[in-house]
Order: C-alpha cells, then structure tokens, then sequence
C-alpha cells in the first residue's frame, strides 16, 4: 500500500507502508552497516529527487503514521516521550537554497544534498543537483554510484572552491534543530547537520522500537488468537499494537474473572 505525505514545503511525497515484517531488518541495526540502514529506509520513499532533508522529513510522517506519535527521549530524569509532531514542527520549513554557478561554460546548480552521509565524505559533494553544458543536463541523484564515483573524479579544480563558500554561507539552513533544551527535564537541545553521519543515524534509530526477542514474542502471543500469521506480518506496527493491547485487556479481564 502506498501513502502520501505532504511536506513544511508543500512538496507531496509517495512512500511504501511500512509493515510490521520491516521492523525485523531494524532490530540489531547496530550491527548493521549505515549505509545499508539507510539503503533500505530510503526504498520506501517512491518520490524522486528529493534532498536529504526532504527524505528525513518523509521518513519521520512514515514513522509517525506506521509505527507510533512517540519518540523516547533518554534525559538525566529517565526516559521521556516526546510527539513526532513537536519534532517537525521544530524543525520547520525546507528554505530554498537553491544556487547557480557557471564555470567555464558549464552551469552548476547546488542545493541541500542528495545524498545521506553514511560514512562516505564523498556524500557532501551530492549538493551538486545538476550539471548542464549546451542542452546535455545531468541530474546527481539520477546516478548510479559508480556513475557518481566517475563524476566527483571528473570535476574542475576551480569548482570546489564554490562549494566551500556554499556549505559555509548556508551553514544555518544544513543545521536543523530536532528538539529545544528542556531544562526542568534535563534535556539537552538536539541539533543535527545534514551533512553529518549523525544525522543519518539518528533517523535509523527512529525505526528500531524493538530488538529481536521482543519481536519474536509479540509474533508468537499474537499468532496464538490470529492464525494467520501473514496477516500480522503485513500488519503496519501501529495495527500490532492494537492488537497486542486488545489481547493484554482481555487476559486481564480473564484473570480478574478467575479471582472472583
């Protein structure tokens, strides 16, 4: 099933639903490389061309909508919940940075970056949206990664110092503000680049709500009152919740009627 998204920008953005069996790739993501994390995440959104900050402000809806409102927050007092929408809220609109340059005939336009940094420094060179000379026009993201690979190799000398000067005067809009300090919370403000692995990382930690045992157990108590277990397997996360605390109600109620 697909949904679709509206982002701060307006921008409409189609994604795959995320099910309950796609919790299963999320639950050792430590252990898993980043880039591979973020690969998989990235296969839900069906949107083409979107920067990083557009896919992360895509990827939270989804997780909102699929899995749960809430994000646990760790602070000085425990564990906080804190409402997804708060989150994007804060962090507002996608400003338009978009910036033209030409060197040597060759039309250059920059933007946020493409490209989520997995541990690859090559990633920040992604703010390269495309590259024109005459009527031939080539989109970054378009590329494959060995076509991307041949193109940073390929690049003028002179552009580089263009870019530097891009990433530093718009330094403000590649910061985004996650959440604000809450002192009487113990709760210290959040704030990620979009050029940083951090910020990669953190919106794979989005999507790890349980680890392999625990999915397990829900899979197996559940299977027990619904059969068919590709129907729970196909479930979003959100429904097996329901259904988790319909069947916690009713052994409560079971165990209150045998005390009676």
């Amino acid at each position: 099933m697909q949904l679709s998204f509206s982002l701060p920008n307006q921008k409409e953005v189609i994604t795959e639903e995320f099910l309950f069996k796609d919790i299963r790739q999320f639950c050792s993501y430590e252990k898993i490389p980043l880039s591979q994390s973020i690969k998989v995440l990235e296969s839900f959104i069906h949107t083409k061309n979107l920067n990083v900050l557009e896919k992360f402000l895509a990827l939270i809806l989804l997780r909102k909508h699929c899995l749960s409102d809430i994000v646990s927050v760790k602070s000085a007092k425990g564990n906080i919940e804190m409402d997804l929408k708060y989150i994007i809220k804060n962090i507002g609109n996608v400003a338009d940075i978009m910036h033209k340059i030409t060197i040597d005939g060759v039309k250059y336009v920059l933007n946020y970056p493409t490209q989520f940094n997995t541990g690859n420094s090559d990633s920040i060179l992604s703010i390269i949206y495309s590259i024109q000379l005459d009527d031939e026009k080539i989109i970054v993201n378009d590329l494959t990664s060995d076509e991307f690979d041949q193109l940073i190799n390929s690049l003028p000398k002179k552009l580089f110092k263009y870019l530097q000067e891009y990433v530093k005067n718009n330094q403000h809009y590649f910061t985004v503000n996650i959440w604000d300090e809450k002192k009487t919370l113990n709760i210290r403000e959040a704030k990620l680049n979009v050029l940083s692995e951090e910020f990669s990382t953190f919106i794979v930690t989005l999507f790890h709500t349980m680890d392999h045992l625990d999915y397990k157990k829900m899979l197996f108590v559940l299977s027990s009152r619904i059969s068919d277990v590709n129907f729970l397997l196909n479930c979003t996360p959100k429904e097996i919740d329901d259904f988790y605390n319909l069947y916690k109600d009713e052994v409560q109620k079971q165990n209150q009627n045998l005390q009676k």
